[in-house]
């Protein structure tokens, strides 16, 4: 089956975004094997840096596939879709490009300190203008409510990304700075954009009705917001000392895991209400919401008081962030799967179930034994007060399993791309729009 100029241009996105995160989990791969013995490349590529590396082709990665699949859902719009598909074709070339030269930069350690979103701030720059002009796209296709909320949470990602560029007076400043962009991007931008696809989904493989998402995907994306605030003023906590953000914090005990459990029970009923939708858009939906469940019952224990403080700077901190990242992949993926088969007009499998389980078990494995490593970190070198060189090599095998966890998850990458590619929409010269992407599969 053909697929038309935008279509094409959209693919790519998703193609993009797909190599960007095996490159993210070679990097973390390499990373993990560090602890297995003798590492050849421990000057040239030290542990800091190959975990860096891979932070920052994971955050390009969904970023890439959440902008990929808001340019789907517009061009998908019927009447209101993508407008100039020249605009269209250059902002995605753009946003290739510039993904490519970050990439560069972070294998070369080229400006910029060493953390998963701070880079080189010329390129930083250059990130949040093309993020400007993807929002313009967006909004000059008169978006739906689902895309509505995408582009709210492109647009806390944005923020998150200029905080990280503003100039800081002191310490205390510059830990603030950095405490709320990361917020702003994992704990809102991320899980906000991801529900926007997620009920934009749901209107392909399940049967609720379109009165219903619009509603739920509002409600669901403000408890996203609501349970986000509460987040990053757990992580305020270990810099300021009372005050509101202890306030806020003590309140996420409850907020953030009844918000995720509402968002969860909203995935539930679209899920219980399939209709004859063959792709594995809802497997993969699924998958979301079980990483969301996991990680807000894992936040509403890092807004106890006090908690944060010794939760701050070790692997259950990095944790909590790779598993909101984790769920909003899994729904990139999902779109995927869904806007592949569109795009060849076929109502079938992209990706079959072996790189879902894979995925599934490897990326949960991966995260649950990074969160052992933590407790481990704080009941070693924090509580018990044992060195930090005796507690790494204490828990480098706890290190090595993780390694094993992320080789299932790059294996289900590998293959879930060998489907992606395999089964790609051929380009359409004659065409002006495709059948599949004519309209939503509701009936």
């Amino acid at each position: 089956m053909r697929a038309n100029a935008s279509g094409q241009t959209v693919y790519r996105m998703f193609a993009l975004s797909l190599l960007l995160w095996i490159a993210s989990l070679s990097a973390s791969l390499l990373a993990a094997l560090k602890w297995a013995g003798t590492d050849p490349l421990a000057t040239s590529l030290p542990f800091h840096h190959a975990n860096s590396l891979a932070g920052l082709l994971s955050n390009l990665a969904i970023l890439t596939g959440l902008l990929g699949g808001g340019l789907y859902m517009t061009a998908s719009n019927g009447e209101n879709g993508t407008k100039s598909p020249a605009a269209l074709k250059w902002a995605v070339n753009g946003w290739i490009a510039l993904s490519v030269m970050a990439a560069a930069a972070g294998v070369l350690h080229i400006g910029g300190s060493w953390s998963e979103i701070a880079i080189s701030p010329i390129i930083m720059i250059a990130i949040l203008v093309m993020l400007v002009v993807f929002v313009g796209l967006l909004l000059g296709a008169r978006p739906d409510p689902t895309a509505a909320v995408l582009i709210i949470g492109v647009v806390f990602v944005a923020l998150g990304l200029l905080l990280n560029l503003l100039p800081a007076g002191d310490i205390q400043m510059a830990v603030m700075q950095d405490t709320l962009g990361r917020g702003s991007l994992y704990f809102i931008g991320y899980p906000l954009a991801g529900i926007g696809l997620v009920f934009w989904l749901a209107g392909r493989f399940s049967r609720v009705s379109p009165e219903w998402t619009q509603q739920g995907v509002f409600s669901c994306g403000a408890l996203a917001i609501l349970a986000g605030i509460c987040l990053i003023a757990a992580r305020l906590t270990t810099v300021v000392e009372g005050g509101i953000p202890q306030v806020v914090s003590a309140a996420g005990i409850v907020v953030i895991p009844l918000a995720y459990v509402i968002i969860a029970a909203h995935i539930y009923r679209t899920l219980s209400e399939r209709n004859g939708t063959a792709t594995l858009a809802s497997h993969w939906t699924a998958l979301a919401a079980l990483c969301w469940l996991i990680v807000a019952a894992l936040s509403a224990i890092f807004a106890i008081p006090g908690a944060a403080l010794y939760v701050a700077g070790t692997q259950l901190a990095q944790a909590q962030t790779a598993l909101f990242g984790l769920g909003v992949l899994a729904i990139i993926l999902g779109m995927m799967n869904q806007s592949g088969a569109e795009l060849r007009g076929e109502n079938t499998r992209i990706t079959g179930l072996m790189p879902f389980w894979l995925v599934a078990f490897g990326g949960i494995g991966v995260v649950l034994l990074q969160a052992a490593v933590g407790v481990a970190q704080i009941f070693t070198a924090r509580v018990s007060g044992i060195g930090f060189l005796d507690t790494e090599a204490a828990i480098a095998p706890l290190y090595l399993l993780r390694a094993a966890c992320l080789i299932l998850l790059a294996a289900g990458a590998l293959i879930y791309l060998a489907g992606f590619w395999a089964r790609r929409p051929y380009a359409a010269h004659d065409t002006e729009a495709t059948s599949g992407m004519a309209g939503a599969t509701n009936a």
